[in-house]
């Protein structure tokens, strides 16, 4: 982990608190690299374990801050997982399809691509990956092959189809998660259109469109879905990247966000980007028709 610190009084100690799987909270100091860099590697922590943490500054007059507010979740990342999917989704739905209350409410559809019944009672979905337990699904069991749609209009109640949360057309993230907290399926999406909705080229599939004609609740394919608005494949190279540069395999309009979702670069019809003043970490690019592709910036010595 790598924070950076800026204080009036120095020095300064800084200091990572975590919580493994739900554990007591372990404090690690980090190393001080100058320029206000700190640094520190946490070691023993399962793949199967999810962790929380804070980064706590004091300077030397006393002062104390604490950041985030709300601790930060880096989920596990090994553990069996059913073939679930956000296979297509709505973020600005006017007159597409009205929800149970006659509402146009923004929408997200889960496929089952599973050889077996899921049940979702016990799995959870948000809209901040940081927040992965944000709404838990309804007691449903979901067939082999079968689609789920759920309202994201912010106005749940137990046991509905109504999830917590609304979708921004502007562009996050949508996240399934396991009873462990594990990643079942996860998104980042940029600025959507009305009435369009973003869906797989077909159902599971990797590829991620703009599709001209929604299909909520039904197979996505390219016959029913009409002409696909986005579909070329965006690759970005090196990746990981331990230098100053990264070059786009399209010349694109895009943002990049950080793994707090921070934008940290915005740019017009871009072929390579400038991350030398990026920290180390996860960063996603997403593009002005939607796609998103990640890359890893690494600490080169």
């Amino acid at each position: 982990m790598e924070a950076t610190v800026e204080a009036d009084a120095i020095p300064v100690n800084v200091t990572v608190l975590y919580s493994v799987d739900g554990g007591d909270l372990t404090q690690a100091a980090m190393t001080d690299n100058g320029a206000g860099s700190f640094t520190v590697s946490l070691g023993s922590i399962p793949d199967a374990a999810g962790v929380r943490y804070q980064v706590m500054a004091t300077d030397a007059s006393g002062e104390v801050t604490v950041l985030p507010c709300d601790l930060n979740y880096i989920s596990p990342v090994a553990g069996a997982t059913p073939l679930l999917f956000i296979n297509e989704f709505m973020a600005d739905n006017e007159r597409t399809i009205a929800d149970d209350r006659g509402m146009y409410s923004d929408w997200i559809e889960i496929f089952n691509g599973d050889s077996e019944a899921v049940f979702l009672g016990d799995l959870y979905m948000t809209d901040n990956f940081n927040n992965p337990d944000k709404w838990q699904l309804p007691d449903i069991v979901l067939s082999p092959g079968g689609f789920l749609l759920i309202w994201a209009d912010g106005t749940t109640m137990p046991g509905s189809r109504h999830a917590s949360f609304k979708l921004a057309k502007e562009g996050e993230e949508i996240g399934i998660y396991s009873a462990d907290l594990l990643v079942i399926d996860s998104l980042s999406f940029g600025e959507q259109q009305e009435d369009i909705s973003t869906g797989r080229k077909s159902d599971g599939a990797v590829e991620i469109l703009f599709l001209a004609v929604a299909t909520p609740g039904t197979t996505n394919n390219l016959t029913s879905a009409g002409e696909v608005v986005a579909s070329e494949k965006l690759t970005v190279w090196p990746n990981p990247a331990g230098g100053d540069i990264i070059r786009l395999s399209q010349e694109i309009d895009c943002r990049v966000y950080n793994s707090a979702g921070v934008l940290v670069y915005a740019g017009n019809d871009v072929t390579e980007i400038n991350i030398s003043g990026l920290s180390p970490g996860i960063y996603i690019i997403i593009t002005g028709d939607g796609r998103s592709v990640k890359f890893i910036k690494i600490l080169y010595r």
